[in-house]
């Protein structure tokens, strides 16, 4: 199937799309980079995933309060890099394809300064960087079940991520994923501590908890 032909198929999926959020899509050819940069390019509003079997994930802004928990958490890791002279972490612009794993892109992600140079081509940044960052949260919703994202972020700690937060917002639950460790559930935390792999950086979950109860 050519672009032209899967982009038709992507536009008669929004009704779809635009009720639920998400579509799973048969690319009908090998889900590579350019693909996925082209379809970003031509079709604004969405993301795109890769996924098993040339199938593509499409997502679209996240309902609800799923926004403002990703910008609570990615703004106190801004400051924290700021204070630490580190790069600046990525909100859900930030793309990656770490080698041997599909295309994907979490809520916020952060890559070491010293590691950066690696995601470049031809001196170049592109949309999806080659690497998995150092630090990824995802967020789960009823879009994403915590069941998925708990499943992602198995991968991206498979595939070289050092630090990763599946964040529960109904039940108030981080699941902390570190490699070759059992992953941690924390119910209701103050807070979460992401030493040693980012040293000093202590998200305040206690401040979002509060935050949602005012629903």
């Amino acid at each position: 199937m050519q672009t032209t032909a899967l982009l038709a198929q992507i536009r008669a999926a929004a009704p779809v799309f635009f009720e639920l959020g998400k579509v799973r899509l048969h690319a009908g050819q090998p889900v590579t980079d350019a693909l996925l940069e082209e379809l970003t390019a031509r079709t604004e509003g969405a993301w795109f995933e890769g996924d098993e079997d040339d199938w593509i994930i499409i997502s679209g802004p996240s309902a609800g309060r799923i926004p403002e928990i990703g910008t609570a958490i990615g703004g106190q890791c801004c400051n924290w890099a700021l204070d630490q002279g580190e790069t600046i972490p990525r909100g859900r612009n930030g793309a990656y394809h770490p080698p041997g794993w599909h295309a994907k892109i979490p809520y916020v992600s952060w890559v070491r300064h010293d590691r950066k140079h690696l995601a470049k081509r031809d001196g170049q940044l592109p949309v999806y960087w080659p690497v998995a960052p150092d630090f990824v949260v995802e967020i789960a919703s009823e879009r994403d079940p915590l069941v998925e994202q708990l499943e992602k972020m198995a991968g991206w700690i498979e595939y070289g991520s050092l630090l990763g937060l599946v964040v529960d917002p109904p039940n108030e639950a981080v699941y902390v994923h570190r490699p070759g460790r059992p992953v941690e559930k924390h119910v209701s935390p103050d807070e979460i501590a992401c030493s040693p792999e980012l040293p000093g950086l202590v998200i305040d979950f206690g401040l979002i908890w509060r935050y949602l109860a005012e629903d």
